[in-house]
């Protein structure tokens, strides 16, 4: 049986837009993929690579026990989008489904300048665990 981020891949690699990843921001989305249940985390989805980023908290000592499969660092919602920016342009992302539903503008505004080249494709269907239930 697949996991529920084996099943988010495998939506990724069958949409016809050719998504590379996801970016998923709303907490209980981030709960159901990595386990992580505290405010503030966004989750970077990528065939080869996950990452769980916890935003301005404390919080990611709890995941070193219940967020296996994901790499997990603080950060400033800044650092995060310079970070995800770097490693988008590594893995050669070019398309990301992102949730629209939750994220900010001026957030939003930050990925698009900062994610040169990358298109952010609201994907609030095709992420949200609402969907596999």
């Amino acid at each position: 049986m697949k996991t529920p981020v084996g099943r988010l891949l495998d939506r990724m690699e069958n949409h016809d837009g050719g998504v590379n990843a996801a970016l998923i921001t709303n907490p209980e989305d981030v709960e159901y993929y990595s386990g992580f249940r505290g405010k503030g985390a966004v989750l970077f989805v990528h065939s080869l690579v996950r990452y769980l980023i916890v935003i301005d908290s404390d919080d990611n000592q709890q995941c070193t026990t219940e967020c296996s499969g994901f790499k997990v660092f603080s950060a400033s919602w800044d650092e995060a989008v310079s970070f995800l920016s770097e490693l988008c342009s590594k893995l050669g992302v070019h398309s990301i489904w992102f949730e629209e539903k939750h994220i900010n503008k001026e957030e939003y505004k930050l990925l698009k300048e900062s994610l040169n080249g990358v298109e952010l494709i609201p994907g609030d269907d095709f992420i949200s665990r609402k969907n596999y239930s």
